[in-house]
C-alpha cells in the first residue's frame, strides 16, 4: 500500500509539471543574473511596494506604505554592477490605515500633518543610483542620491537579487529584488510637525520590486 501511494504521488508530480509546461507556466527563477537579457527594465507596479517604518515614542515601529511609485533600470548581463537605477515615489500617496484617531482616520490625520515628509511643497521623492557593489552570493549594496523635501543626500540600500524568469505564458523576462536601507529625517529637514523623539529620526525603508523587460 505504501508503494502504491509513492507511485501515485510521483505520477501526480509529473502530471503537474507537464500541465505547467503545457500552459506556459515559468519554471522557478534563476539566481544567475546572466540568465536575463540585456536592455531596459520597467517596474511592474502591481508587484512592487515601498514601506517606511519609524519609531513612535520609542515604543513601536509605525508603518507607512506608499501607493504611487515608478522605477526603471538598464541591465547588462556581462556587467550587472553597471546597472543604472532610477525611481520615484509620490510622497502624497501614503497609506497609514483607516482606523480612527481624534475623530478622523489616520490617513486624514496625516493629511493635516503632511509636512512629516515635506510633501506639501515637494511631493516627489526621487532616487538615482551611483554604484552597485556585489557582496556575496545574490546580495549587494546599491548607493545613490535620494532627494526628499527638496534636499539631496547620498544613501545606501542592501539589495537581494531574488532571481529572473520569463513571465507567465512566455511573457517578457522578469527580475525581482528586495532592498532595505535607513535614512535620517534630520538629513532632509522633515521635523516640523513630528519632532524627535516623539517620532524617531531613523526611518527604515523596505522595497520589494519586480521588473519586466521593456
Amino acid at each position: 500500500m505504501h508503494r502504491r501511494a509513492l507511485v501515485a504521488a510521483l505520477a501526480l508530480t509529473l502530471a503537474g509539471g507537464a500541465f505547467s509546461a503545457a500552459v506556459g507556466q515559468p519554471a522557478g527563477p534563476s539566481q544567475d543574473p546572466a540568465a536575463a537579457p540585456a536592455g531596459e527594465y520597467v517596474l511592474d507596479k502591481n508587484h512592487a511596494s515601498v514601506i517606511a517604518r519609524v519609531k513612535h515614542l520609542g515604543l513601536s515601529n509605525f508603518t507607512i506604505r506608499f501607493d504611487n511609485l515608478d522605477a526603471s533600470y538598464t541591465f547588462d548581463p556581462k556587467n550587472p554592477a553597471a546597472s543604472k537605477v532610477q525611481a520615484t515615489v509620490d510622497a502624497n500617496s501614503y497609506d497609514v490605515g483607516t482606523q480612527q484617531y481624534q475623530g478622523m482616520t489616520l490617513n486624514e490625520h496625516f493629511i493635516k500633518q503632511r509636512d512629516i515628509l515635506g510633501n506639501s511643497k515637494n511631493p516627489t521623492v526621487t532616487f538615482v543610483s551611483t554604484s552597485i557593489q556585489p557582496t556575496s552570493g545574490n546580495k549587494g549594496v546599491m548607493n545613490g542620491n535620494l532627494t526628499m523635501n527638496g534636499i539631496t543626500k547620498p544613501v545606501s540600500f542592501d539589495v537581494t537579487f531574488n532571481g529572473t524568469a520569463p513571465g507567465m505564458g512566455g511573457g517578457p523576462q522578469r527580475m525581482g529584488f528586495s532592498a532595505e536601507g535607513v535614512i535620517k529625517r534630520t538629513d532632509f529637514d522633515v521635523l516640523k510637525i513630528m519632532p524627535v523623539p516623539m517620532i524617531g529620526d531613523d526611518v527604515t525603508i523596505h522595497i520589494e520590486a519586480e521588473f519586466t523587460k521593456k
